[in-house]
């Protein structure tokens, strides 16, 4: 048997790295363009300060981390340093950026961008050795920094003419679902005529890029299907709750699933976020595991924490557990039956623990 040496990132996919890269790039076009036109020039800004300031690092750290053997040759040495910088290097440091960005609104003070885009890139990718030896999502990392430093500096607005306002999340929390419906209609979910991260609030857009990305097999559907699907379910338990307490009409669970589905990062995230295939599982039935686990907590932080969103923090959380994931052996090929029953078992448990905490 031969060993041959590689370099992260290890991908178990018959596809380059670049190629991968290179669809998401594509994909995330439909939403980086609603974004420019309806934001304006506050987005165009934003976007492309945080994709210059993540390639930046990423060029610089690089050339510091990869030292050549000392010689008086100054520019032979800097030559040196960046032998083994490829495309790649700035392929994934300019999505890094650009998906950041896509998580901010699109007033958010250039400061705090940049301290983001910083942390996004140094602390949730460089610090471990660059380019597939991350296991945090970089961009999510980025997010929630900035929210837990500057939170007071987030105010959204659903384009670059209209004043501040609520997030249809915070209106079906603070003033219930038909009001929410009344102020923000599914149809203004579904087109991103709503307040709102600059990227998270266009589902059609979404779901474009999304269906790039399935077709191209740059991203694994096993994630999507089970984020979005457990999330779903576990909405379904909390609309018949409300349902029964009274808050909501039986007909109108229906509406509040999509409503919870179509509103803040859920769908952003599950589709360009979750499916990194740097910090998710590698075995098929070990991303279903990881796309339950981070569904159980977003439904869990929009249910029952303080906060009405929490997609970045619940992929950081779960990204923990990947690890642990690819080692547990019940999550490889011979035990698929199992792996189903458990999660079956566990969606249903917390539809319960849901359904008797808000239905009483």
């Amino acid at each position: 048997m031969e060993y041959v040496k590689r370099t992260a990132p290890f991908i178990r996919k018959n596809v380059s790295v670049e190629r991968m890269m290179r669809d998401v790039l594509i994909a995330l076009t439909p939403v980086t363009l609603f974004a420019m036109v309806s934001f304006g020039p506050d987005a165009i800004i934003r976007i492309f300060l945080s994709v210059f300031i993540c390639i930046a690092s990423e060029v610089i750290v690089f050339g510091l981390t990869h030292k050549p053997e000392v010689s008086l040759d100054t520019k032979g040495n800097l030559k040196k340093r960046y032998k083994t910088f490829n495309i790649n290097n700035l392929i994934t440091p300019a999505i890094t950026g650009l998906i950041y960005s896509l998580l901010l609104p699109s007033t958010l003070n250039l400061y705090v961008v940049c301290v983001g885009a910083l942390g996004a890139i140094l602390l949730g990718k460089l610090v471990f050795g660059g380019l597939g030896n991350n296991i945090f999502n970089p961009a999510a990392i980025g997010r929630v920094i900035i929210l837990i430093c500057f939170a007071s500096f987030f105010t959204y607005s659903a384009n670059a003419d209209l004043i501040t306002s609520a997030t249809p999340l915070g209106a079906l929390n603070n003033l219930g679902l038909t009001s929410a419906i009344t102020r923000f209609t599914l149809t203004d979910l579904l087109f991103g005529n709503i307040p709102g991260a600059m990227g998270e609030i266009n589902a059609l857009a979404i779901l474009v890029g999304a269906a790039y990305l399935l077709i191209r097999r740059a991203a694994d559907y096993k994630i999507v299907v089970s984020v979005l699907g457990t999330s779903i379910i576990l909405f379904c338990f909390a609309g018949l709750g409300l349902a029964i307490n009274n808050v909501i009409a039986y007909d109108q669970i229906l509406i509040y699933v999509l409503y919870q589905v179509l509103s803040g990062g859920l769908l952003f995230g599950a589709v360009f976020m979750a499916t990194d295939p740097v910090t998710s599982p590698i075995n098929k039935y070990g991303r279903y595991i990881y796309g339950v686990l981070i569904s159980i907590l977003v439904v869990a932080i929009r249910l029952f924490g303080g906060f009405p969103e929490g997609v970045a923090l619940a992929i950081i959380f779960a990204n923990i557990f990947v690890p642990l994931i690819d080692y547990f052996k019940i999550t490889y090929k011979n035990h698929p039956k199992t792996t189903y029953y458990i999660l079956g078992s566990l969606i249903l448990v917390f539809g319960g623990v849901i359904l008797l905490y808000i239905g009483r």
